[in-house]
């Protein structure tokens, strides 16, 4: 994991830099590698996806093409899969506070 001097470690980001981009090429916030940004984020999106999912039947929108690159990239890497508890932890832990629907 790499710790950024600054908000980004590149001059200008590359969409701005690549206009016929459509979507940012990197891996994660900050670019191809975990950042302090990225272990604060990721796992608030996976709870989201796993406790809406399972409690609500509705989880991450697929057509967000980009916030599931970005989780599936995180899954690809160990610092995430060792440090992520497993779905069956998370629908544990939140079962006490999840809400009927109305």
């Amino acid at each position: 994991m790499s710790w950024p001097v600054s908000p980004t470690s590149e001059p200008e980001h590359e969409l701005a830099r690549e206009p016929h981009l459509r979507t940012s090429q990197r891996r994660f916030l900050d670019g191809d590698q975990l950042t302090l940004a990225d272990c604060n984020l990721l796992p608030k999106l996976n709870i989201v996806q796993i406790v809406c999912q399972h409690y609500r039947r509705f989880g991450i929108p697929k057509d967000l093409q980009a916030v599931w690159r970005y989780l599936n990239n995180a899954a690809e890497t160990k610092e995430f899969k060792y440090t992520c508890p497993s779905s069956e932890e998370i629908v544990q832990a939140y079962r006490s506070v999840v809400r009927s629907p109305q």
